[in-house]
C-alpha cells in the first residue's frame, strides 16, 4: 500500500482516526496509535488553522444556510398555523441540525 500523501512511498502504518496510509515522513505515534502528521490531532480533529479559506467559508455557510432556511420555514409555519402544521417542523429540523453543528462540530466547539 502507497502513502495517501505521497503515492510513491510505501505506506508503514495507518492513521488511527482518520485511516489513512501513512509513509514514515507523514507518520505520528501517539503512544495510543499513530495519526497523520499534517491532518489528524491526537484528539482527533482537524484544526481550524489547518483549513484552507475557502473549507472554513463552506463550513461556516453551511451553519449560515441551516440557521436561515430554518428561520424562514418556522416563521412560515407560526403564521400558516391553522392551514398546515406541518411546516413547522420544516423549520425546526434544520435548526435543530444547526444546533448540533454548534454543540458538537470540533470547527465550531474549539478553534486551536
Amino acid at each position: 500500500m502507497k502513502c495517501f500523501y505521497h503515492p510513491v512511498i510505501e505506506a508503514i502504518s495507518v492513521c488511527t482516526k482518520c485511516g489513512k496510509w501513512l509513509c514514515a515522513d507523514c507518520v505520528i505515534n501517539t503512544g495510543g496509535g499513530t495519526v497523520c502528521k499534517n491532518g489528524c490531532t491526537p484528539g482527533g480533529e482537524k484544526s481550524w488553522q489547518n483549513l484552507s479559506k475557502q473549507k472554513k467559508n463552506t463550513i461556516v455557510g453551511g451553519y449560515a444556510v441551516c440557521v436561515i432556511i430554518g428561520l424562514v420555514f418556522l416563521t412560515i409555519g407560526i403564521l400558516y398555523w391553522e392551514v398546515d402544521r406541518g411546516i413547522v417542523v420544516l423549520g425546526i429540523l434544520p435548526l435543530l441540525l444547526a444546533l448540533y453543528m454548534a454543540l458538537f462540530s470540533p470547527v465550531f466547539r474549539k478553534r486551536n
